[in-house]
């Protein structure tokens, strides 16, 4: 726990797994109802992801404030790892609402040499 009395921590990953199943059976239906449920399906878990992303920089700016008070290797490596990880994080929620919710996929080119 982080701070004076400990920061409440709410653990999502029971919201995130179902979230990861519907997108793994909207997926089986190819059609627009199907498209229109992994839809659906990727904005919960982008939701519960960006509020995930949220209490890493909470706890994060909390251990930088412990950091301080007394030098914790175990704090330091746990804001090291926070910190490289959350843009990466970011980065994909970004790309996930480009490709997924806007519409943005790549498109294949077929090279016409290749048999």
């Amino acid at each position: 726990m982080v701070g004076e009395a400990g920061t409440k921590f709410r653990d999502r990953s029971r919201s995130v797994k179902r979230g990861v199943l519907e997108i793994a059976y909207a997926s089986r239906d190819k059609g627009e109802k199907g498209q229109q449920k992994m839809k659906a399906a990727y904005g919960k878990l982008l939701e519960a992801t960006s509020r995930v992303v949220g209490q890493a920089k909470k706890i994060s700016g909390e251990i930088t404030c412990k950091v301080e008070k007394n030098s914790g290797l175990y704090l330091q490596k746990a804001k090291k790892q926070l910190d490289e990880t959350l843009p990466r994080v970011q980065q994909l929620m970004q790309q996930a609402r480009e490709r997924v919710l806007g519409g943005n996929t790549p498109v294949k080119k077929q090279n016409p040499q290749r048999v």
